[in-house]
Formats: C-alpha cells, sequence, structure tokens
C-alpha cells in the first residue's frame, strides 16, 4: 500500500517511515506541512494518510489535510497527541492512533485497512486504535488528486 505521512517531527516521521517500509509499503514523504503533503498526494495518490493534527504549518492543519485528502477519497487517519482535538474532528478521518504509539500498533492498523480495502470480512479493528466511523470510505481504488485542491 501507498501511504503518505504527514509529521512534523521529522525524526518521528523518519521512525514511521522505516516502520512502513520495512513492512512492505511505500511511502510517501515524511511532509512536515499540509501544503508539502498534498504536493506528494498529487503526484502519487495514497492509499492511506497517516497525519498529525499538529503540522509546521498551523496548530491544526493536519485537520485541514484530512479534510482536503476526505475530498479526493484518500482515508487518513490521525496520529496524534492531541486525542481532544482527534476526537472533536471525526468527519474526515477513520480513527485516531495516539502517540505515543508503537511500531507494531502502526503497522497492524495500516494491515488492517488494507484487510479492509480488499473487502476482508468482518475484520477487526487493532486495539488502541480507535475507530471513528464507517469503513465504506475504504474503496478499492481511491480518486486521483485534483492539481486545484
Amino acid at each position: 500500500m501507498n501511504v503518505l505521512i504527514a509529521e512534523d517531527e521529522f525524526l518521528l516521521g523518519l521512525l514511521l517511515s522505516e516502520f512502513l517500509l520495512d513492512a512492505g509499503h511505500a511511502v510517501l514523504g515524511p511532509a512536515m506541512t499540509a501544503a508539502e503533503a498534498l504536493t506528494l498526494a498529487r503526484a502519487t495518490p495514497p492509499d492511506l494518510a497517516l497525519v498529525d493534527i499538529e503540522l509546521r504549518d498551523g496548530r491544526t492543519s493536519g485537520i485541514a489535510l484530512v479534510e482536503a485528502l476526505s475530498r479526493e477519497g484518500v482515508p487518513s487517519i490521525f496520529v496524534s497527541a492531541q486525542p481532544d482535538l482527534a476526537r472533536s474532528n471525526p468527519h474526515h478521518a477513520l480513527g485516531y492512533i495516539p502517540k505515543p504509539y508503537t511500531p507494531a500498533l502502526v503497522i497492524e492498523t495500516v494491515r488492517w485497512v488494507e484487510a479492509v480495502r480488499n473487502g476482508a470480512p468482518a475484520v477487526r479493528a487493532p486495539p488502541l486504535f480507535e475507530l471513528f466511523g464507517a469503513v465504506k470510505v475504504l474503496s478499492a481504488h481511491a480518486q486521483p488528486l485534483s492539481a486545484a485542491s
């Protein structure tokens, strides 16, 4: 799966990238701003985005990024130490992974998303991953991002 990482802490973003690469996923990023993440997503549409709420271009710019990605059919998960902000913005995100997290939790969550996208029946979400909404947004073919977004 192509996974976009939007994380303002550079080293944490690199570690997250390494976890996912080691698990066999392609990684876009890490992007440190919403604008950078959108540029990466336009070049190679991701299957999933892992988004910190607090990015370099504003305290809640990750929320705006998730909204923009959602409009383009890209499912996103908040990966943040801001549980109240994540929970108060469930409309465009699949769910929330709390920081600090283990590599195993992130990898298990990405595998869960991949299984659901591939039509696996009755797959249980990983523990500690807080699912917000319906998984129906996980279509097998996300729409390409338009340059106008």
